[in-house]
């Protein structure tokens, strides 16, 4: 059986041999991605410095693009090398006074949680939050509680947890911050792109993410949105040709500094990277993003019933407010590793999470993937 896919399934290459499940790992970019890397630089290679602002011009619309994935304005979206930068860029252009108090979840993955630690040699209070040492996630009424025990300015935390794939409603955290007076920053990599998202109808202040899990595009992208008030708050920490805008000639330096998020980006940018991103962000909103969830969802039920009737169980959390694309099993047979390296040779890939089997689809994936995946663990467990 081959259920039909919202993602054309003939752009990956990988698909030809593997049943790839593993994107909250990373990425097996498509041909659409990889055609417009190439273009990119195969222009350089023609032009060179000659066509340097039309291969700028060219990845502009990327920004009004994942701007419309995010679910927030064109002017708040800026660039970066990779999601720990984006955090960093935030968290370290704010002005900090001394007792200032930030909180984060003790078992986020580290590009969340050292950013924001390493305000603590500036004189602010890191506390942290338990969170489920293998599961992750913080149940709202825990951030509730903790932000009750003393003013808070910020919280820093995960949408979508890459152990387990809890997934926090932003919504109802951005709502409990803001009665409390604190800003709400979340890292989204493990969610964007195959889960819809809308950050300024949900209240989020600020998201960073990543270009090569979800979002279909190479390595080397990264990216905050920030909204216009916290936008407003961050000083440019690394200054840069690009903290004027788009124009590299001598006159931009006599302008004012670009009022946008734009300012934070520095110098050049990731071009080949970003045409990429362009092009993934691209099949992602032509197929939109509530139909690749609705498949994305219906995958990972297979996989639960196929599971249940393996012997198996079930480590993520399939409650509709917290799943997300990410479901995780083990075996009393078997150890996870043991699973995922047998399963791997038998042309399935997925990944091994604190002895776990990770199980990752996307949007182009079929139910034929995961009855390969059933199969494979079947007869690992005969």
């Amino acid at each position: 059986m081959v259920s039909t896919a919202p993602l054309a399934r003939s752009h990956f290459a990988i698909a030809g041999h593997t049943a790839y499940l593993n994107h909250a790992t990373i990425c097996a970019p498509p041909r659409p991605v990889i055609d417009a890397v190439t273009s990119f630089l195969d222009d350089a290679g023609q032009r060179g410095g000659l066509g340097f602002m039309d291969r700028v011009d060219s990845v502009r619309p990327v920004r009004d693009d994942l701007a419309s994935l995010v679910g927030g304005r064109e002017e708040g979206i800026a660039f970066a090398a990779n999601t720990t930068t984006a955090l960093t860029r935030i968290v370290d252009g704010l002005t900090w006074k001394p007792g200032d108090r930030v909180l984060i979840a003790t078992h986020d993955f580290p590009s969340t949680r050292l950013p924001v630690l390493a305000l603590g040699r500036r004189g602010v209070t890191v506390d942290e939050v338990v969170s489920d040492p293998v599961a992750g996630g913080v149940p709202l009424d825990a951030w509730a509680h903790a932000l009750d025990a003393a003013p808070t300015r910020m919280v820093v935390t995960t949408w979508v947890h890459s152990n387990r794939g809890h997934r926090t409603d932003l919504a109802d955290l951005a709502h409990i911050c803001h009665q409390r007076r604190a800003t709400l920053v979340a890292d989204v990599i493990q969610g964007l792109g195959v889960i819809p998202c809308d950050v300024e109808a949900w209240g989020v202040d600020a998201v960073v993410g990543g270009s090569h899990k979800w979002l279909l595009a190479p390595e080397g992208v990264g990216f905050s949105w920030t909204s216009d008030e916290l936008t407003d708050q961050i000083e440019v920490r690394a200054d840069g040709w690009r903290w004027f805008g788009t124009d590299p000639t001598s006159s931009a330096y006599r302008r004012p500094p670009d009022d946008t998020a734009l300012r934070f980006e520095g110098g050049t940018l990731n071009g080949p990277g970003l045409a990429g991103l362009g092009a993934g962000a691209a099949m992602l909103l032509t197929a939109g993003p509530d139909a690749i969830w609705d498949h994305v969802q219906s995958l990972g039920d297979q996989l639960v019933e196929g599971v249940d009737r393996l012997g198996g169980r079930v480590l993520s959390d399939r409650s509709p407010g917290a799943r997300s694309a990410i479901v995780c099993f083990d075996h009393r047979s078997a150890s996870a590793a043991s699973l995922v390296e047998g399963i791997g040779e038998r042309g399935v890939a997925v990944s091994e999470r604190d002895d776990a089997v990770r199980v990752s689809p996307h949007g182009w994936n079929t139910a034929d993937d995961v009855d390969a995946l059933l199969d494979a663990a079947a007869e690992l467990l005969a």
